[in-house]
């Protein structure tokens, strides 16, 4: 991590910025088959992972912490989303001890189905007893998917956010905008690098010292959007204006109440400045943001820039 000054707007923090940061323990929690496949892109970068699902596919042997669904468990699930959030589950008890000790609970999960809209809320459940910060990352259906299916996720959905801190929304929709020409097999792995960027770039970046700060920023559910481009250094506001204008398909820039910039690059510290006011014009004048840095050599006169809006 590069140390770096902060801006002089008091609404603008560094995250790490104490002496001697702490590093905070981070569990990333996938659930059902399409958190799953999520999931698989993360385990090469160290982070501690769990998977929860009625199979486990090849991809995930390099997993150790995995909950399987039984038989009994998938009657439950069969039950109405009503009735799910209000019995308790065989599997609570390993999900408590294994999400034991954590500061930040990453879920990911696709909302629709059964096993990912169910034992999403009971992780979200237990994260939130526990007292760490939990943010869902979900992916919705198509639009054209079943009627069934869209009610299931609109209904997971309600219940996940009124136990989460903040959620990340994906839909598959987003795939026919980002990846309009790309083999279905290659539109979805775009979708879960763009799921697993957030956890990345916070993963690198908060400490202990930010947790109060987070808490304080994310509450009961808040929505969060996020943007990520790479290009050449001399290109960063084009690179800014990449995220800017896929995140304007998703919400109102201007009305976003906090912001969180990760700047990853070669030799980067002259560009962070101009790139977090630049973020900063964009978005409402009284915003709260945050942001980090860090130098990455393999990018080679490139800087990589991603953006996490929030609205209150």
């Amino acid at each position: 991590m590069i140390e770096s000054q902060e801006i002089e707007d008091f609404k603008v923090r560094v995250f790490g910025s104490t002496s001697k940061p702490e590093k905070i323990n981070i569990k990333v929690v996938g659930c059902g088959g399409a958190g799953c496949n999520a999931l698989s892109k993360i385990t090469k970068y160290g982070l501690e992972t769990l998977v929860i699902n009625n199979f486990f596919s090849p991809i995930l042997s390099d997993i150790e912490e995995k909950i399987l669904i039984k038989k009994e468990e998938m009657k439950t699930i069969a039950l109405t989303n009503d009735r799910l959030v209000k019995t308790s589950s065989p599997i609570e008890e390993e999900i408590e001890d294994a999400l034991s000790g954590a500061d930040m609970i990453f879920i990911l999960c696709g909302l629709g189905g059964q096993v990912g809209s169910y034992t999403s809320q009971v992780v979200a459940k237990i994260g939130k007893k526990t007292g760490a910060i939990v943010l869902a990352l979900v992916i919705l259906p198509f639009k054209a998917e079943s009627e069934i299916r869209l009610k299931i996720a609109a209904q997971s959905l309600k219940y996940l956010q009124s136990r989460v801190n903040a959620i990340i929304l994906f839909s598959n929709d987003d795939l026919l905008k980002i990846a309009p020409n790309a083999p279905i097999i290659k539109a979805f792995d775009i979708l879960n690098e763009m799921m697993i960027e957030p956890i990345l770039a916070l993963s690198k970046f908060v400490t202990k010292s930010d947790l109060p700060y987070l808490k304080d920023l994310w509450k009961k559910g808040s929505n969060l959007f996020i943007g990520t481009a790479e290009d050449f250094e001399k290109n960063k506001f084009l690179a800014v204006e990449k995220i800017i204008g896929f995140l304007r398909t998703k919400v109102d820039v201007e009305d976003a109440s906090n912001a969180m910039i990760f700047i990853k690059g070669d030799a980067i510290m002259k560009d962070a400045e101009e790139i977090v006011k630049d973020i900063q014009n964009r978005i409402d004048k009284d915003a709260k943001i945050m942001y980090g840095l860090m130098e990455d050599m393999t990018l080679k006169y490139k800087i990589k820039i991603s953006v996490i809006l929030g609205k209150k």
